[in-house]
């Protein structure tokens, strides 16, 4: 076999089997008498695949190799938030088994959760007065509604929905030196100087009709129109152009955390000080009801002089007297409170397991479970015992117990973020974080 041949079946079977399987395993799976093979006769050339060269997207594959692909696409954004019911997790864990035992001769019936479905429409919107009449907000978990057959929302009233809430002028005379900074799961960031107001700003465009939710675009704007507090990043204003929502931000020069993160080791006054001014962010946030559903090290902004800017408020909700607890399955796998990876009603404890996995982030570098695909890390949150740092990182006592008190398994036994504050290890913070070594 030529160089070239082994190279492009290489490629085939790291596409096709991300679990490390092999082509060569199926096939040999069987060991049957060697037997002569003919020439192929009768050749029909029935699959016709191509690529999209704007989106990536392969067309043309038979529907089993469809989801198959999408489980090895997960790899590219193992960091980007995403919306997980029953029937992804179900289809992506038994899809390369059931590859695996159709080569293989056996059939596998497929597989299904028992319990509640746990998409309650009551997430969508944060605030009633701006909800979409079109959308029905009854919890499915509650009437035995499953999510899959809830009606989706149509993004033309989402974009009425926002016309209603946000600043109705145009931006876009008032932006000057416009300079594309990254493109995320949801849209783009771009840095500005806003006219008006003589200072920098960071303009987030999302087209409306291509969010995988669009109704959460209402739930973003709601949530940093609530918020003031000098650890969030501040909306100056959001306006609705043409098919795209813009939120225009202040700007943090010295970008996410996790820059930092992939070039060193954080000390733990580092992390001391970090962590007392996100806490603060998240006991505010808490205290006003809002629970932020996403935090990780790329939410954790940096200014130049080292303050925190808690962001990414997509995902986030309000707490209620009327609803008191969420069951969404969303946010981003490897960050995911085991309450939250099991499908059960949650409050703001998630955020306090998500910022200790943030810690442990900060410590080792990524997040536990991040070697394993999206779906694999979810289950395993759920049936593992709280992560602990590996004994090749050296750690204080200190250290070990503020993460302990963040990563109980039992929501009702971690700490809150108000607690977390006065931990000792807060202590270690420096008075001024322009000191922290970065």
């Amino acid at each position: 076999m030529s160089k070239a041949r082994e190279i492009q079946i290489a490629n085939l079977e790291a596409a096709v089997f991300p679990f490390g399987l092999s082509m060569r395993l199926l096939w040999n799976g069987h060991k049957s008498r060697k037997v002569d093979i003919s020439a192929p006769f009768n050749f029909q050339h029935r699959v016709h695949a191509s690529v999209d060269s704007d989106t990536g997207e392969i067309y043309g594959l038979p529907r089993q190799w469809k989801s198959v692909f999408a489980t090895s696409k997960d790899r590219l954004f193992k960091r980007g938030p995403m919306i997980v019911t029953d029937a992804v997790l179900d289809r992506n864990l038994a899809s390369l088994t059931n590859l695996v035992n159709a080569s293989n001769g056996f059939a596998t019936p497929s597989r299904s959760h028992p319990g509640p479905q746990h998409r309650s429409q009551n997430d969508c919107v944060i605030s009633p007065s701006t909800s979409i009449k079109s959308v029905n907000t009854s919890d499915p978990s509650a009437n035995g509604h499953s999510a899959r057959h809830r009606h989706p929302v149509n993004p033309e009233d989402v974009r009425h929905t926002l016309l209603s809430i946000v600043n109705p002028t145009d931006p876009r005379n008032d932006l000057c030196n416009i300079k594309m900074l990254g493109r995320g799961s949801t849209g783009t960031v771009s840095h500005a100087y806003m006219t008006s107001k003589r200072r920098n700003v960071a303009v987030k465009r999302m087209v409306i009709k291509t969010q995988q939710r669009p109704e959460l675009l209402i739930n973003e704007v709601n949530v940093m129109k609530r918020c003031s507090h000098p650890n969030i990043v501040q909306m100056i204003s959001a306006h609705v152009v043409e098919e795209e929502l813009w939120i225009l931000m202040e700007v943090a020069t010295a970008g996410s955390l996790t820059n930092f993160l992939s070039q060193k080791r954080l000390t733990e006054i580092s992390i001391a000080t970090i962590s007392k001014q996100t806490l603060e962010a998240l006991s505010y946030l808490h205290s006003i009801g809002v629970i932020h559903r996403d935090l990780k090290s790329d939410s954790i902004l940096l200014t130049h002089n080292r303050i925190v800017k808690l962001s990414d408020f997509g995902f986030s909700c309000l707490l209620t007297n009327q609803v008191p607890k969420r069951r969404s399955l969303l946010g981003t796998p490897y960050w995911l409170s085991p309450e939250v990876a099991g499908r059960e009603e949650y409050d703001s404890a998630i955020d306090i397991w998500s910022y200790g996995i943030t810690v442990i982030e900060m410590v080792c570098g990524e997040p536990p479970f991040y070697d394993d695909e999206p779906v694999v890390a979810i289950q395993r949150i759920k049936t593992s015992p709280s992560p602990k740092i590996p004994p090749d990182f050296k750690i204080s006592d200190e250290l070990a117990d503020f993460l302990a008190q963040m990563l109980h398994i039992q929501p009702t036994d971690r700490w809150q973020a108000s607690q977390l504050l006065e931990h000792e290890f807060v202590d270690k913070a420096l008075e001024d974080p322009t000191q922290i070594e970065l």
